[in-house]
């Protein structure tokens, strides 16, 4: 499926605009990162069933929610997971073959039948 954006648009800018588009799709790399991590906590918590002695309030549940998104934002910012680096890597066509043989070798499953 072809994108709807060529992610090679930004080479034709002069150098000080391509740092500052660079910089901002480094940003919103980030940003989906601190997302995608909001929504494993979501999940995570969804695992944890309902009841006990104490009933969650509505605030509690909102104060959770507040602070996974700003936990995700902080691990976002501070910490290497690898998402946005590999999303920024793919939206500005730098992902070449060293960068794959770089990475630790994906495990072999071998299906008998």
């Amino acid at each position: 499926m072809p994108l709807a954006v060529d992610p090679q648009l930004h080479s034709s800018f002069p150098s000080s605009a391509k740092e500052g588009s660079e910089r901002q799709m480094r940003q919103a790399c980030e940003e989906f990162e601190a997302f995608f991590v909001q929504a494993m906590f979501k999940s995570m918590r969804n695992t944890i069933p309902e009841g006990g002695m104490i009933e969650r309030s509505n605030g509690q549940k909102w104060f959770e929610e507040f602070m996974d998104a700003e936990v995700a934002k902080s691990l976002a910012q501070k910490t290497d997971l690898g998402v946005a680096q590999a999303l920024y890597q793919e939206m500005a066509g730098t992902m070449t073959r060293d960068n794959f043989q770089q990475s630790p070798p994906a495990r072999q499953v071998h299906i008998k039948g």
